[in-house]
């Protein structure tokens, strides 16, 4: 019995704290995304007030959902006073106010709770550097801290316990009485607590419908013509930009390229984060979905994606083949795993000594794109070349110099830096007479666009990317079917050489779904063309929204589920497609 005394006496202490530190992890996370995911760029500047009134009814019902599954997070985490004493007790609450402050941090740029199988990724010196410690993360670290230590010193009063029991009588009532009901249309992390989450459908129906087993297949590669001219190949990836940007006219000089040459509307990435936009785009096979692996991570030379991918084939043709990127190369081990899919030369920061401003994440967008003309001047005359290029200003923290639009939004003024810098190298490439002989691709790994749409929107524009083609040959459109990032290796060798849009058009293909996901917030998409059914999922438990009648992934405001289905076919899809080969 004393035990047990002792144990309520130390749950009564912890209870409070702990309960405080993950309110105000709560109200960091919203006010970010009222503010600035929201807000931020798309919305002009608004009161707070105003701009509350136009976020809260669209986020209610997901919110105390979350606040519940904070509270159970509370009441379970504050039985560990039964086994800690004191100091390991502030131990606890000093290593959760450094998760708080890093999920903080990661819900600002990734719109999702950290998943712990990436932590590792925080402990490698690039990020760190890039975006590891930054003023808000050690700003919310102090604070937090100091509120969890002040917290607990005062519950030594036993009028503080005795109020400490009385709120945890209270949290057992809020659990019995907020909503529980996690919805496949709203953000999980906004309906979670980040160390608990769980999706629960044990009561949702299950779907009866066929799934093609093969999906996630790599497409074997088309053959290709040999005959007719062969043309250098610039690839342009602009990091984290979307094609929602483009759209808003935020980016007007990559509006007014896709609008005078060949784009497409309606290009869409696999998977979020770098290596898995490059895998995909220049291998043309599928990355992970379930999990937190990727597989670029157990890439080498001798498999069947490296073999098949863009560098590689075109360097058998006997074009020289390079990445140039802003970043350190140690980050994803992309000096390894580039050579290893053809690229006979790879270059990072390292490599670059004039730019016009930096951080943790590399140079600027104009520093790369002016160290990128001089390497393509050095290039041999006699051979044709692949070069890729990869930026890192639009990756949050965003690198601009100083006085490029000092007084706009952040995000806004990364991507009207990137923009600019897109126009001086394409100005770059015609005053050396580049462009007669050379095709030009812009496009993105991934994106990171807040669009201030509704929450399906909203995760739909982080797969949407930008697709434009300056050819030599002068053809333009803008072509509207669906195309996947496992579809761009095919479309560029195409683009490499002689091509009519018959060619283009092969790569249409409606009887296949269109797959794509975002494993940070264990989300995946499948849409069935040919049917009009689009699937909205949560892979925890495969709980699906599914639409019908939809003919525009971009296009689906107001539109309502007809169903809510859990789709274990579905899920067996994925679960084979990753499973040890």
């Amino acid at each position: 019995m004393p035990n047990l005394l002792r144990g309520l006496h130390r749950y009564l202490r912890l209870i409070l704290p702990l309960l405080v530190l993950t309110l105000v992890h709560r109200f960091l996370v919203l006010d970010l995304d009222a503010t600035y995911n929201f807000g931020a760029v798309y919305h002009g500047a608004e009161t707070k007030i105003a701009l509350y009134k136009a976020w809260w009814p669209q986020n209610q019902t997901a919110i105390l959902v979350g606040l519940r599954s904070d509270i159970l997070f509370v009441l379970i985490a504050s039985c560990l006073a039964f086994i800690f004493k004191s100091r390991l007790t502030i131990l606890f609450l000093i290593v959760l106010c450094l998760f708080y402050a890093a999920n903080t941090e990661h819900l600002h740029y990734n719109f999702s709770h950290i998943r712990l199988g990436t932590l590792h990724m925080a402990l490698n010196p690039t990020f760190i550097e890039g975006s590891g410690l930054t003023p808000a993360f050690l700003l919310n670290l102090f604070a937090m801290s100091a509120i969890a230590v002040v917290i607990y010193r005062a519950t030594h009063s036993a009028l503080v316990r005795a109020f400490a029991g009385f709120i945890a009588a209270a949290l057992c009532g809020a659990v019995y009485l907020l909503p529980q009901e996690f919805s496949p249309l709203d953000p999980g992390w906004m309906q979670t607590h980040p160390l608990a989450f769980s999706v629960r459908a044990d009561r949702t129906a299950v779907g009866q419908q066929d799934f093609p087993t093969n999906a996630l297949d790599s497409a074997s590669l088309a053959p290709l013509s040999g005959d007719g001219p062969v043309y250098n190949v610039l690839v342009v990836y602009l990091e984290g930009v979307s094609q929602y940007s483009l759209t808003t006219g935020d980016m007007p000089f990559l509006q007014k390229l896709a609008a005078d040459n060949l784009s497409f509307t309606r290009y869409f990435g696999n998977q979020l984060q770098t290596n898995n936009g490059l895998y995909t785009s220049l291998t043309g096979h599928y990355p992970n979905f379930l999990g937190v692996s990727s597989p670029w991570d157990s890439l080498h030379a001798d498999t069947p994606a490296a073999r098949a991918a863009l560098p590689n084939i075109l360097a058998s043709r006997g074009y020289t083949t390079a990445f140039l990127q802003s970043a350190d190369l140690a980050f994803m081990q992309k000096a390894t795993h580039l050579s290893q899919l053809g690229f006979q030369e790879v270059k990072g920061r390292e490599a670059w000594t004039d730019f016009h401003s930096e951080n943790g994440w590399g140079i600027d967008d104009l520093g790369l794109f002016e160290a990128s003309l001089e390497y393509i001047d050095g290039l041999p005359r006699d051979a044709p070349w692949l070069v890729s290029l990869l930026t890192s200003g639009t990756h949050a923290p965003y690198n601009v110099p100083a006085n490029f639009m000092p007084e706009a939004p952040s995000r806004l003024r990364a991507i009207r830096y990137a923009d600019l810098a897109a126009e001086k190298l394409i100005e770059g490439l015609q005053s050396r007479r580049l462009l007669d002989k050379t095709v030009v691709v812009f496009t993105a790994d991934e994106s990171r666009e807040p669009g201030g749409r509704s929450n399906l929107e909203n995760e739909i524009l982080l797969n949407w990317l930008p697709l434009i083609v300056a050819h030599p040959n002068g053809k333009r459109g803008a072509i509207d079917w669906p195309l996947g990032a496992t579809a761009f290796r095919d479309l560029a060798l195409r683009l490499a050489g002689a091509w009519d849009f018959h060619e283009i058009d092969r790569l249409n293909r409606p009887n296949e779904p269109l797959v794509f996901g975002n494993y940070y917030k264990r989300r995946v998409f499948w849409f069935d063309r040919q049917q009009g059914d689009f699937y909205a999922c949560y892979t925890g438990s495969f709980l699906c929204a599914q639409f019908t009648g939809v003919t525009d992934l971009t296009k689906l405001a107001g539109m309502k589920p007809a169903a809510v289905l859990r789709e274990p076919k579905m899920q067996e899809i994925f679960q084979r497609h990753e499973a040890p080969r």
